[in-house]
């Protein structure tokens, strides 16, 4: 990794670490309606597909965007390993 790019990396990650602690002040709030939607939104845009995705197979993957697709219709959808 080239200095300019582990430079960039360093931003972006202490740019996504002032964005939870601006999340986790207007949490601190406790104003529920706003705390409810606030979650919800960080659950589905940010926790889901960026953590929890990371952590599935790839080929899990393919194979959720070949089922939305309708690519997977019948048969064995998982690869063999072997």
């Amino acid at each position: 990794m080239s200095p300019a790019e582990l430079s960039k990396l360093k931003d972006m990650v202490a740019e996504h670490l002032d964005n939870l602690y601006y999340l986790n002040d207007i949490l601190c709030l406790k104003v529920h309606a706003i705390n409810e939607v606030l979650t919800a939104q960080v659950i589905k845009k940010l926790l889901v597909p960026l953590y929890l995705h990371s952590l599935i197979p790839v080929y899990a993957l393919e194979l959720n965007d070949q089922v939305r697709r309708g690519a997977v219709v019948q048969g064995n959808a998982w690869p063999v390993a072997g």
